[in-house]
This record gives C-alpha cells, sequence and structure tokens, in this order.
C-alpha cells in the first residue's frame, strides 16, 4: 500500500511479561491469545457495520460532534459506505488522503479498542482494508517528534500487538498531510467528482480520453471532455482518485 512505515517489532512477550501479569492467573499465551482474537472480532465488525439511520459510521469510541475545543467533523465517504466521525482537521485531511489513494478499498474510524496493559486501552484512530484485502492500523498526531516517551512506548505496544497478527502500524505526522487550502482543493474535487456514481465504462472512456493528453489544467480537462460528450466532472474524479495527472494541481 505505501502508506505505512516500517518500524522495529517486539516481542509481544516482552511487554506481556511487564504489564501483564499483575493479577493475573492465566498464561501470557492465552491473554495474547485473547486480545487477537478481540482484534479480529472487532476488524470483523467494523466492516460489517451499517451505517445508522442518519447515515453515520460510529466507531468503538463515539466521537460526539460540537465537543468544545475539538474540530469535530463528518466526512460522507464513499469508500466507507456513511459518513465517518473525525474530532481534528488532521484526522479529516488524511480521511481524504485514504478516500483518494488507489490501494484503499475502505476505512473507519475509532474502530478498535486494543487493551495494551493493565487497565490501559487504545483507540487507533483509522483501521483500513487494502484492495488486497490487508488490514492496517494508523494513529494521526501533530507531531511524532514531540511525542512524549510515555506515548512512543505505548504506541510500541500497540505496534507489537498488532505485529504479532501480521496487521502493521503506522504514526501519521501533521507534515505529511494536505494542508489548509489544498485540503478545501481537494474536498471541492471530491465533491464535484462524486454528485453522480460513474459506470466503469464512463470511467475508462474518460481516462482513455485524457491520458493521450499532457493537461496543465483542469479547465482543459473540461474541454476535452465535452467535446466527446462525456461529463467534465468526470475529470475531478480521476484527479481526486489520482488516475490522472495535472501539471498545476498540486495538494502538498
Amino acid at each position: 500500500m505505501g502508506l505505512f512505515i516500517p518500524r522495529k517489532q517486539h516481542s509481544m512477550d516482552t511487554y506481556a511479561s511487564k504489564t501483564w501479569r499483575y493479577n493475573m492467573s492465566y498464561p501470557i499465551s492465552h491473554i495474547q491469545q485473547h486480545i487477537q482474537q478481540l482484534i479480529f472480532e472487532q476488524i470483523h465488525s467494523a466492516f460489517n457495520q451499517k451505517p445508522n439511520i442518519a447515515g453515520t459510521l460510529h466507531g468503538q469510541r463515539r466521537i460526539y460532534q460540537g465537543c468544545l475545543e475539538r474540530r469535530t467533523s463528518l466526512f460522507p465517504s464513499r469508500k466507507a459506505g456513511g459518513s465517518v466521525a473525525l474530532e481534528s482537521f488532521l484526522e479529516l485531511a488524511y480521511a481524504v488522503q485514504l478516500e483518494s489513494h488507489p490501494a484503499v478499498e475502505s476505512y473507519r474510524t475509532q474502530a478498535l479498542k486494543i487493551p495494551i496493559g493493565q487497565n490501559l486501552e487504545l483507540y487507533p484512530d483509522f483501521l483500513i482494508r487494502t484492495h488486497k484485502g490487508d488490514f492496517e492500523v494508523h494513529e494521526v498526531k501533530p507531531s511524532i517528534q514531540h511525542l512524549s516517551l510515555e506515548s512512543l512506548q505505548r504506541f510500541e505496544r500497540l505496534a507489537s500487538i498488532l505485529a504479532s497478527i501480521n496487521i502493521p502500524f503506522k504514526l501519521v505526522d501533521a507534515n505529511t498531510l494536505p494542508q489548509r487550502q489544498s485540503l478545501t482543493q481537494l474536498l471541492h474535487l471530491y465533491s464535484r467528482g462524486h454528485l453522480q456514481d460513474w459506470t466503469s465504462l464512463e470511467i475508462e472512456l474518460a481516462q482513455d480520453l485524457l491520458i493521450r493528453y499532457e493537461l496543465d489544467d483542469l479547465e482543459q480537462a473540461y474541454s476535452i471532455l465535452e467535446k466527446d460528450q462525456l461529463s467534465p466532472q468526470l475529470a475531478d474524479y480521476l484527479l481526486f482518485h489520482q488516475i490522472i495527472q495535472i501539471k498545476n494541481a498540486k495538494w502538498e
């Protein structure tokens, strides 16, 4: 998928021996198996969940809209099949990135509740399913460099637990996300490009037509499509999903 950074993996037993032995009578292996099974059950439940009557997909930790001191939002995701709840501008920027990334089939927010120690649980921001059927877990942070040692250790435990079931974990730094102006442009593309459901034939025709040209801007793409009696909004769709390239389109 190209989205995760390889991280040094540690044995789950290392953390289990330090964290899970207190007041526990079961062998560590049973605890590990229980956590692994819990994660798989939550993944299955998350991707089989249907939106509620308002069209929203909520995770293990519910994000309430309009919370004080939080920039909460609902993003209407085609890939998720409903509106995903987000609690920051950074999460919105990353959701848009996932929406446009060609390797991502679907994703959920706050979908996992993972115990990493005694009375300590983490709710990672994003659970991702790729087109290959693999899963990844990502957490968005304003600055990885400025995370506390305690936070880094928690994420290392989380990475170790997920590695034991072959699920990559990634910390995403805000510096890698679209800035406000670029995000506004991407959201505009997403909105225009998804005003209707395009058929695979329409998408293929538009793609085959536009890849013949070295496009300078969207207006040129619109004009080319209109001359062939295709909707100009197909250009927005193709550009958003990184199927075509346009010289002057920058989203960083």
